[in-house]
């Protein structure tokens, strides 16, 4: 059997992931973001720091750009005052920012130095939050979805990604690196995240497998996991039954972890290898990832982020810790790395420089 080609598992030995969007939105930039449409808001009030982030992840030496979309849905757009035509071309915009930061990069010297080694482009990821994302009252972290059906979830889905299936401006196209298919509207692999239910997951996987051919074709995807501890995804079932429901669907190259507290990503990942290997190769490829929080603990009292004891064993340093778990994740079967909230640039410079190969 012929499967679909991984591209995650082109970067040899480990695919450097992005860090927070959102976050370094707020933190290096100064955007004031707390809105329904946190990072997407951005795509329309200042698109240019969206694409600087970018650049930033591709001058730390990340193999993959997560785009500003992760809470962008038509109706979320509609609700947040914005026309149906107008939210879809916000949508869009979301990639061209990506693919015009890659291009920008690789015709800068850095950029063309990567290339001269023989290191592939780096890919533009479609972000996709949860329907919890959607919800935008913390649904991701609960998987309260107050009896959604499968129906629901599966037109929630088809809508947006209809509306990412369209060509991109003919200076973008152009611009496509070489050693990539290119697909008109620009995107090399889907990135359905925080997904906090199993039965989201199994609606993804039947999505994906239905219509291979009509929904953005050609195009495969990763779908991680927001996880509660060790075992278990935030609505309680276990990240081993998600791993199982995921894998087996063709499209899907990739399933793992994000937006979870470090501590319990290594234990995660033994438990989906486990899951993988019993399936004994029948599934093709796959890639495990993960890309966590920064580890920092949310305090709402004081309305702020503090480092916990984890960092203390690493003498406070926040990046250093971060890329001491990396060196477990990957020994835990982790072929992709990045981060989620709170993670920066700097992250991600600190772990190429902890695998200098990548």
């Amino acid at each position: 059997m012929i499967f679909m080609k991984n591209p995650l598992l082109q970067f040899n030995p480990l695919c450097l992931l992005d860090g927070g969007l959102a976050t370094e939105l707020e933190d290096s930039y100064g955007k004031d973001i707390k809105n329904d449409l946190w990072s997407a808001s951005m795509l329309k009030e200042d698109p240019e720091a969206i694409l600087q982030v970018h650049m930033d992840y591709l001058e730390a030496g990340a193999d993959v750009l997560t785009t500003a979309s992760y809470q962008a849905t038509i109706p979320g757009l509609i609700a947040a005052g914005y026309s149906e035509e107008e939210g879809k071309a916000l949508m869009v915009r979301s990639i061209e920012l990506a693919v015009e930061a890659r291009a920008r990069f690789l015709e800068s010297d850095k950029g063309k130095l990567r290339i001269a080694s023989g290191r592939p482009s780096p890919l533009v990821a479609a972000s996709l939050g949860s329907y919890g994302a959607y919800l935008a009252n913390g649904a991701e972290f609960t998987g309260d979805y107050n009896n959604v059906t499968d129906e629901d979830l599966t037109q929630f889905y088809i809508s947006r990604l209809s509306v990412f299936d369209q060509a991109l401006p003919a200076h973008l196209i152009s611009r496509l690196p070489a050693d990539r298919p290119h697909h008109p509207h620009g995107i090399d692999i889907l990135a359905f995240e925080t997904v906090p239910t199993l039965q989201e997951a199994r609606v993804l996987a039947t999505l994906l497998a239905s219509h291979a051919s009509t929904l953005l074709p050609a195009v495969p995807a990763w779908i991680s996991f927001s996880c509660i501890d060790a075992k278990h995804v935030c609505h309680g079932e276990l990240f081993s039954d998600c791993v199982r429901e995921t894998l087996k669907t063709e499209r899907i190259v990739g399933v793992g972890i994000n937006c979870t507290h470090p501590k319990y990503v290594e234990s995660l990942l033994r438990e989906g290898e486990k899951v993988y290997e019993d399936a004994k190769g029948s599934w093709g490829e796959k890639a495990f990832l993960c890309y966590p929080n920064s580890g920092e603990e949310w305090h709402h009292d004081t309305r702020s982020w503090r480092k916990g004891q984890a960092f203390e064993e690493h003498g406070g340093d926040m990046k250093v810790a971060y890329s001491a778990w990396a060196k477990l994740w990957t020994e835990a079967g982790a072929r992709a790395i990045g981060g989620c909230c709170r993670t920066t640039p700097g992250h991600i410079h600190s772990l190429k420089s902890h695998f200098p190969h990548s």
